[in-house]
């Protein structure tokens, strides 16, 4: 492939990314089989490897790993128990909060945490925020290469804040050590049938994108 036809393609899946959030009910949350399970988790957990060579500018160094970011997937299943479990390790969720029904029919929930330095660490605050600035821009780069990875393997996809799942109630249950902090919830849609009726929403800022001229400006030479 030339340059110019990577980079039309990847360009045209920066295009096609957008947000989808797919609802089912906890009642009767969707069911996979074993065999389409296995296929669409293969396609996420190349993803996930594949979106790793993301820039990192400070090796965080952290049991010997220099990411700082850590990555954890859940699978149908786990997404399934999550939603059932959310109302008693969360007594504050809303009646109203949509997680336990985008839980019941994603694919797989890809939780991305990214790893702040203490003060134990870096003792001078300036320093401290400056490096930590760092490693969130890092993580966030990081989601961004999966993201375009899910869209390029066709599977839909909604980064989720889901604050609720950063709490240290639902970190104890999946097991995520307290010092890491949740940068989103990737929510991956598996295409299944059955799945079409299910109600979806976008985002809300798919609509709104500006041209470059309106957000981009350029310098030939200092005067």
């Amino acid at each position: 492939m030339s340059n110019e036809a990577g980079f039309e393609q990847l360009a045209a899946w920066i295009r096609q990314r957008k947000t989808t959030k797919v609802f089912g009910m906890t009642e009767q949350p969707v069911q996979l089989s074993q065999e389409m399970a296995q296929l669409h988790d293969s396609a996420v957990r190349r993803a996930i490897a594949a979106a790793g060579p993301a820039p990192f500018h400070f090796a965080r160094n952290i049991e010997g790993i220099a990411e700082p970011w850590r990555v954890t997937a859940l699978w149908w299943e786990a997404c399934r128990g999550l939603a059932a479990e959310l109302p008693s390790l969360c007594p504050d969720l809303k009646p109203g909060n949509k997680l336990p029904a985008i839980l019941s029919a994603c694919g797989a929930s890809v939780l991305v945490h990214w790893l702040p330095a203490t003060a134990d660490e870096i003792a001078d605050a300036a320093k401290r925020e400056e490096t930590n600035f760092e490693h969130l821009a890092a993580a966030s780069a990081y989601v961004q290469n999966f993201l375009l990875l899910l869209t390029a393997a066709g599977l839909e996809s909604y980064w989720a804040s889901a604050n609720l799942l950063d709490s240290p109630p639902v970190k104890s249950r999946l097991g995520i050590p307290a010092g890491r902090k949740l940068l989103g919830a990737i929510m991956v849609g598996y295409p299944l049938e059955g799945t079409s009726a299910l109600e979806r929403a976008g985002g809300g800022n798919h609509t709104k994108r500006s041209p470059a001229e309106a957000w981009s400006r350029e310098l030939s030479q200092l005067r």
